[in-house]
Protein backbone atom coordinates (compact mmCIF):
# COMPACT_ATOMS: atom_id res chain seq x y z
CA UNK A 1 0.00 0.00 0.00
CA UNK A 2 1.67 3.03 -1.25
CA UNK A 3 0.51 6.64 0.17
CA UNK A 4 0.58 9.83 -2.17
CA UNK A 5 -0.08 13.12 -0.75
CA UNK A 6 -0.52 16.46 -2.92
CA UNK A 7 -0.86 19.78 -1.79
CA UNK A 8 -1.32 23.20 -4.06
CA UNK A 9 1.52 25.56 -3.89
CA UNK A 10 2.25 26.70 -0.30
CA UNK A 11 -1.07 25.78 1.11
CA UNK A 12 -1.22 23.54 4.27
CA UNK A 13 -4.28 21.46 3.39
CA UNK A 14 -3.20 18.47 1.34
CA UNK A 15 -5.08 15.78 -0.75
CA UNK A 16 -4.35 12.11 0.43
CA UNK A 17 -4.57 8.65 -1.94
CA UNK A 18 -3.97 5.51 -1.59
CA UNK A 19 -2.18 2.87 -4.37
CA UNK A 20 -2.98 -0.69 -3.66
CA UNK A 21 -1.01 -3.45 -5.57
CA UNK A 22 -2.60 -6.73 -4.55
CA UNK A 23 -0.62 -9.19 -4.33
CA UNK A 24 -0.62 -11.95 -1.71
CA UNK A 25 1.13 -11.21 1.03
CA UNK A 26 3.91 -13.43 3.39
CA UNK A 27 2.99 -13.47 7.16
CA UNK A 28 5.93 -14.57 9.19
CA UNK A 29 5.13 -15.96 12.94
CA UNK A 30 6.94 -16.75 15.99
CA UNK A 31 5.80 -17.52 19.80
CA UNK A 32 7.48 -16.66 22.56
CA UNK A 33 6.42 -20.15 24.37
CA UNK A 34 4.71 -22.83 23.11
CA UNK A 35 3.63 -24.74 26.92
CA UNK A 36 0.96 -22.72 27.69
CA UNK A 37 -1.04 -23.17 31.51
CA UNK A 38 -4.28 -22.14 30.78
CA UNK A 39 -5.86 -19.58 32.93
CA UNK A 40 -1.95 -18.49 34.15
CA UNK A 41 0.28 -17.69 30.97
CA UNK A 42 0.46 -14.80 29.19
CA UNK A 43 2.23 -15.25 25.53
CA UNK A 44 2.88 -13.16 22.70
CA UNK A 45 2.65 -14.26 19.04
CA UNK A 46 4.85 -11.59 16.88
CA UNK A 47 6.29 -11.65 13.33
CA UNK A 48 6.26 -9.43 10.42
CA UNK A 49 3.98 -8.98 7.23
CA UNK A 50 6.13 -8.72 3.53
CA UNK A 51 5.35 -8.56 0.15
CA UNK A 52 8.18 -9.43 -2.32
CA UNK A 53 10.69 -8.84 0.47
CA UNK A 54 9.10 -5.29 1.07
CA UNK A 55 7.71 -4.94 4.92
CA UNK A 56 3.88 -3.84 4.75
CA UNK A 57 2.00 -1.24 6.36
CA UNK A 58 -1.83 -1.04 7.41
CA UNK A 59 -3.16 -4.53 7.03
CA UNK A 60 -5.44 -6.04 9.60
CA UNK A 61 -4.50 -9.08 11.00
CA UNK A 62 -6.47 -12.02 13.49
CA UNK A 63 -5.38 -14.66 15.25
CA UNK A 64 -6.82 -17.87 15.61
CA UNK A 65 -7.10 -20.45 17.61
CA UNK A 66 -7.53 -23.95 16.30
CA UNK A 67 -8.09 -27.23 18.64
CA UNK A 68 -6.61 -30.66 17.25
CA UNK A 69 -9.46 -31.29 14.84
CA UNK A 70 -9.07 -28.09 12.87
CA UNK A 71 -12.15 -26.50 14.85
CA UNK A 72 -11.68 -22.53 14.93
CA UNK A 73 -12.19 -22.57 19.54
CA UNK A 74 -10.94 -18.39 19.47
CA UNK A 75 -14.35 -17.42 20.82
CA UNK A 76 -14.41 -19.99 22.81
CA UNK A 77 -11.04 -19.81 24.74
CA UNK A 78 -8.75 -17.51 23.03
CA UNK A 79 -8.67 -14.23 25.12
CA UNK A 80 -7.67 -10.40 24.48
CA UNK A 81 -7.45 -9.21 21.47
CA UNK A 82 -8.16 -11.17 18.30
CA UNK A 83 -7.92 -8.32 15.48
CA UNK A 84 -4.61 -5.81 15.00
CA UNK A 85 -3.44 -3.46 12.82
CA UNK A 86 0.18 -4.10 11.63
CA UNK A 87 2.76 -1.55 12.46
CA UNK A 88 4.29 0.88 9.93
CA UNK A 89 7.45 -1.23 9.61
CA UNK A 90 6.07 -4.39 8.97
CA UNK A 91 5.76 -5.76 12.29
CA UNK A 92 3.19 -7.04 14.61
CA UNK A 93 2.64 -8.62 18.19
CA UNK A 94 -0.14 -10.13 19.57
CA UNK A 95 -0.69 -10.54 23.41
CA UNK A 96 -2.86 -13.01 24.84
CA UNK A 97 -4.21 -16.12 27.55
CA UNK A 98 -5.75 -18.78 27.53
CA UNK A 99 -9.48 -19.49 29.57
CA UNK A 100 -9.76 -21.64 32.06
CA UNK A 101 -12.45 -23.40 30.91
CA UNK A 102 -10.51 -24.71 27.75
CA UNK A 103 -10.02 -28.64 27.47
CA UNK A 104 -5.69 -29.89 27.73
CA UNK A 105 -4.58 -30.80 24.96
CA UNK A 106 -2.92 -29.98 21.90
CA UNK A 107 -3.76 -26.95 19.93
CA UNK A 108 -2.72 -24.70 16.97
CA UNK A 109 -2.10 -21.17 16.18
CA UNK A 110 -2.44 -18.90 12.91
CA UNK A 111 -1.93 -15.52 11.91
CA UNK A 112 -4.72 -15.24 9.12
CA UNK A 113 -5.02 -11.84 6.64
CA UNK A 114 -8.63 -11.80 5.55
CA UNK A 115 -8.22 -8.74 3.30
CA UNK A 116 -8.66 -5.69 5.52
CA UNK A 117 -6.76 -2.70 5.37
CA UNK A 118 -6.90 -0.06 8.42
CA UNK A 119 -4.83 3.40 8.14
CA UNK A 120 -5.74 7.23 8.00
CA UNK A 121 -8.67 8.03 5.50
CA UNK A 122 -8.96 4.53 4.48
CA UNK A 123 -10.99 1.48 6.09
CA UNK A 124 -11.71 -1.50 3.64
CA UNK A 125 -12.80 -5.17 4.49
CA UNK A 126 -11.99 -8.83 2.47
CA UNK A 127 -10.78 -6.17 -0.24
CA UNK A 128 -6.92 -7.86 -1.11
CA UNK A 129 -5.80 -11.58 -1.27
CA UNK A 130 -6.13 -13.76 1.30
CA UNK A 131 -3.36 -15.90 3.50
CA UNK A 132 -2.15 -17.15 7.06
CA UNK A 133 1.22 -18.08 8.51
CA UNK A 134 2.24 -21.37 9.35
CA UNK A 135 0.46 -23.45 11.79
CA UNK A 136 1.59 -22.87 16.00
CA UNK A 137 1.39 -25.76 17.59
CA UNK A 138 1.13 -25.31 21.44
CA UNK A 139 0.42 -27.55 24.19
CA UNK A 140 -2.22 -25.83 26.71
CA UNK A 141 -2.38 -27.23 30.10
CA UNK A 142 -4.48 -27.88 33.01
CA UNK A 143 -3.18 -27.34 36.65
CA UNK A 144 -4.81 -29.34 39.61
CA UNK A 145 -4.52 -28.93 43.32
CA UNK A 146 -5.11 -30.73 46.65
CA UNK A 147 -6.72 -29.74 50.11
CA UNK A 148 -6.43 -32.05 52.87
CA UNK A 149 -4.95 -32.70 56.27
CA UNK A 150 -5.00 -35.55 58.81
CA UNK A 151 -5.95 -36.89 62.17
CA UNK A 152 -5.04 -39.38 65.00
CA UNK A 153 -7.46 -41.54 66.94
CA UNK A 154 -6.28 -42.25 70.36
CA UNK A 155 -3.41 -39.49 70.67
CA UNK A 156 -5.16 -36.18 68.71
CA UNK A 157 -1.58 -34.16 69.43
CA UNK A 158 0.69 -36.33 69.02
CA UNK A 159 2.21 -39.81 67.79
CA UNK A 160 1.30 -42.63 69.60
CA UNK A 161 2.54 -46.39 68.42
CA UNK A 162 -0.16 -48.46 66.94
CA UNK A 163 -2.87 -45.26 66.87
CA UNK A 164 -4.51 -44.98 63.80
CA UNK A 165 -3.30 -41.84 61.36
CA UNK A 166 -6.79 -41.04 59.19
CA UNK A 167 -4.88 -38.50 55.97
CA UNK A 168 -8.08 -37.25 53.42
CA UNK A 169 -9.05 -34.92 51.61
CA UNK A 170 -9.75 -33.48 48.08
CA UNK A 171 -8.39 -33.54 44.77
CA UNK A 172 -9.08 -30.38 42.56
CA UNK A 173 -9.20 -29.67 38.80
CA UNK A 174 -7.54 -25.78 38.97
CA UNK A 175 -11.05 -24.50 37.78
CA UNK A 176 -12.35 -26.04 41.03
CA UNK A 177 -14.03 -28.96 40.10
CA UNK A 178 -13.59 -32.15 41.49
CA UNK A 179 -10.91 -34.72 39.81
CA UNK A 180 -12.59 -38.44 40.56
CA UNK A 181 -11.65 -41.35 40.56
CA UNK A 182 -7.73 -40.77 40.24
CA UNK A 183 -5.12 -42.50 41.91
CA UNK A 184 -3.33 -40.53 44.45
CA UNK A 185 -0.05 -41.42 46.53
CA UNK A 186 -0.35 -40.49 50.01
CA UNK A 187 3.74 -40.61 52.09
CA UNK A 188 4.72 -40.70 55.42
CA UNK A 189 7.93 -39.29 55.53
CA UNK A 190 10.76 -38.71 58.42
CA UNK A 191 12.14 -35.06 58.85
CA UNK A 192 15.30 -35.78 56.29
CA UNK A 193 12.84 -37.13 54.10
CA UNK A 194 13.29 -40.74 54.48
CA UNK A 195 9.58 -42.83 53.57
CA UNK A 196 7.90 -43.95 56.76
CA UNK A 197 5.19 -45.35 55.26
CA UNK A 198 3.04 -45.25 52.14
CA UNK A 199 -0.15 -46.01 50.06
CA UNK A 200 -2.14 -45.32 47.09
CA UNK A 201 -5.83 -44.69 46.60
CA UNK A 202 -7.94 -43.52 44.69
CA UNK A 203 -11.13 -39.93 45.38
CA UNK A 204 -14.12 -41.11 44.68
CA UNK A 205 -16.97 -39.40 42.51
CA UNK A 206 -16.25 -35.98 44.53
CA UNK A 207 -12.63 -35.79 44.62
CA UNK A 208 -12.32 -37.00 47.84
CA UNK A 209 -9.52 -39.33 49.42
CA UNK A 210 -9.73 -41.01 52.45
CA UNK A 211 -6.49 -43.54 54.09
CA UNK A 212 -5.87 -45.18 56.43
CA UNK A 213 -2.09 -45.89 58.55
CA UNK A 214 -0.94 -47.72 61.63
CA UNK A 215 1.36 -45.06 63.47
CA UNK A 216 5.02 -46.65 63.88
CA UNK A 217 8.11 -45.25 65.50
CA UNK A 218 7.59 -41.51 64.27
CA UNK A 219 9.10 -38.67 65.81
CA UNK A 220 8.18 -35.44 65.88
CA UNK A 221 9.35 -33.80 62.33
CA UNK A 222 7.37 -36.95 60.68
CA UNK A 223 5.26 -34.71 57.69
CA UNK A 224 2.52 -36.22 55.87
CA UNK A 225 2.53 -36.11 52.16
CA UNK A 226 -0.19 -36.03 49.71
CA UNK A 227 0.93 -36.81 45.37
CA UNK A 228 -1.14 -36.78 42.41
CA UNK A 229 0.94 -38.24 39.23
CA UNK A 230 -1.68 -37.74 35.77
CA UNK A 231 0.91 -39.49 33.56
CA UNK A 232 0.30 -42.39 36.01
CA UNK A 233 -1.28 -45.50 33.55
CA UNK A 234 -4.09 -45.45 36.37
CA UNK A 235 -4.87 -41.46 36.03
CA UNK A 236 -4.53 -40.42 32.32
CA UNK A 237 -1.65 -41.73 31.35
CA UNK A 238 1.06 -40.63 28.42
CA UNK A 239 0.53 -38.76 26.35
CA UNK A 240 -2.77 -37.10 28.05
CA UNK A 241 -1.45 -36.97 31.42
CA UNK A 242 1.50 -34.67 29.91
CA UNK A 243 -1.14 -31.86 29.71
CA UNK A 244 -2.02 -31.79 32.80
CA UNK A 245 0.57 -30.30 35.71
CA UNK A 246 1.09 -32.94 38.89
CA UNK A 247 0.26 -31.93 42.23
CA UNK A 248 2.55 -32.64 45.95
CA UNK A 249 0.83 -31.05 49.13
CA UNK A 250 1.90 -31.56 53.09
CA UNK A 251 -1.26 -31.79 54.87
CA UNK A 252 -1.45 -31.35 59.07
CA UNK A 253 -2.51 -32.16 61.67
CA UNK A 254 -6.72 -31.63 62.24
CA UNK A 255 -7.30 -31.44 65.82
Amino acid sequence: MFQIKVNWSSYATFNTTYVLINEKVNIFSNIDHSSILRDIDSFIVSGTVRESGEFLRGLNLNIVLLDSSSSDVSALYLLGSQTITINNDGSYAFLNSIDISCPQGNYYLNITFTGGISAPGISMSNYMVHNSSLLISIDITASTYIIGSYETKVVKDDWYYGDDCYVYGNLYWDNGTAMAFMEINVTIRDGVGGILATQVGFTDINGFFNLTFTVGDWLDDTEVWVYFYPDDPSNFGIPDGLYIIASEQEVFRQI
